[in-house]
């Protein structure tokens, strides 16, 4: 049996790389359920935002999402957030909703792991990128049919305007 303090890292490890890899990494076929495969920033947004600083479930930081850019948007189909790394290349995360808490979006890999964004409605609150490894959460669908993640966050990294 393995040490507590060597799981505790290793589970650590785990959660940084999980956290540091953004859900866009490149793969041969798209992958990323709740988004569209994107290029380019949009040509017009609400805002934009980095990561760059996550706080993980046992209250420990790392750096976030390095590269990454999020942009939210508005189209003819509704909100919109755009993750894009350094090459402009990423998502159009479009699985979204609406309550009194903000607005919400939802992208996960099948069998694996998910994030989720919100934005408060009270504007004097951050923004936050939640980070859900595998077998932290399950996956339910909402009255307005979208899907949603039910579980603890392990990481949640505070989106700050740039």
């Amino acid at each position: 049996m393995m040490p507590v303090s060597s799981k505790l890292w290793r589970r650590t490890a785990l959660l940084a790389l999980l956290v540091a890899i953004a859900p866009t990494t490149g793969c041969a076929a798209w992958f990323l359920n709740g988004a569209e495969e994107h290029v380019g920033a949009p040509q017009q947004y609400v805002a934009r935002f980095t990561a760059p600083q996550c706080t993980l479930a046992n209250g420990s930081t790392m750096a976030g999402a390095a590269g990454q850019w999020y942009f939210l948007a508005q189209d003819e189909r509704g909100p919109v957030l755009y993750e894009l790394d350094q090459n402009g290349e990423g998502a159009a995360i479009r699985n979204w909703w609406l309550d009194d808490r903000g607005t919400h979006f939802f992208v996960w890999v099948s069998g694996s792991h998910g994030w989720a964004f919100t934005f408060p409605a009270d504007r004097s609150q951050m923004p936050t990128r939640f980070v859900f490894p595998a077998g932290s959460y399950q996956m339910s669908t909402n009255a307005n049919g979208v899907t949603i993640p039910l579980g603890q966050p392990q990481a949640m990294c505070t989106l700050i305007p740039g």
